[in-house]
């Protein structure tokens, strides 16, 4: 008898630590924030900027990444955007962002790199694609696009880079704005 419960208690002993194992997640928190920070398609702030010389105006914490060799300009865009850069700009395209203000927090110089998302990642979710641009300043036209947050990736020397913008139709106020991402 004492025998059969001590194989009962080994049993059930194992199968509590199996359960236990099994509904742990083997993922640390800053493994899940980083996958979550990184999706594509999240907008964590952007830069308010009216020229290339003008200085930025961050709201929100932007998950962009830094280049001083591109500048995006005007933010927010109405109809037309302007991307020009020392180097040659080789392809562009346009994402639609979500906005979201979980991670404003995140220090995105540690997970941003420009091998974080590959061609094929950011082609398949183009909503705007222009191809075999190969100059330094382009003017693209916005107007098909609808009011809200949206990522543009350039692709320059083989790197991939990233920006954040939001599209107006002059509707919506930079105050209103800045009160989002507040």
């Amino acid at each position: 008898m004492i025998n059969n419960s001590l194989t009962y208690m080994k049993k059930l002993s194992f199968s509590l630590l199996l359960l236990f194992i099994i509904s742990c997640d083997n993922n640390d928190d800053s493994e899940n924030i980083g996958n979550d920070a990184t999706r594509l398609d999240l907008v964590t702030g952007i830069n308010i900027r009216s020229s290339v010389n003008a200085p930025d105006v961050q709201l929100g914490n932007p998950n962009i990444t830094m280049n001083t060799d591109f500048r995006i300009f005007p933010n927010p865009p109405i109809g037309t955007v302007f991307l020009t850069s020392a180097r040659e700009i080789e392809e562009v395209w346009i994402i639609e962002g979500n906005a979201e203000k979980s991670f404003q927090e995140t220090d995105f110089s540690t997970l941003l790199r420009p091998d974080l998302y590959t061609e094929d990642d950011i082609d398949s979710q183009a909503i705007l694609k222009f191809p075999d641009q190969n100059v330094g300043n382009i003017t693209l036209d916005l107007t098909d696009l609808n009011i809200g947050y949206y990522r543009v990736f350039v692709k320059m020397d083989g790197n991939l880079y990233w920006d954040n913008i939001y599209v107006s139709d002059g509707s919506v106020a930079i105050e209103q704005l800045i009160v989002f991402w507040e």
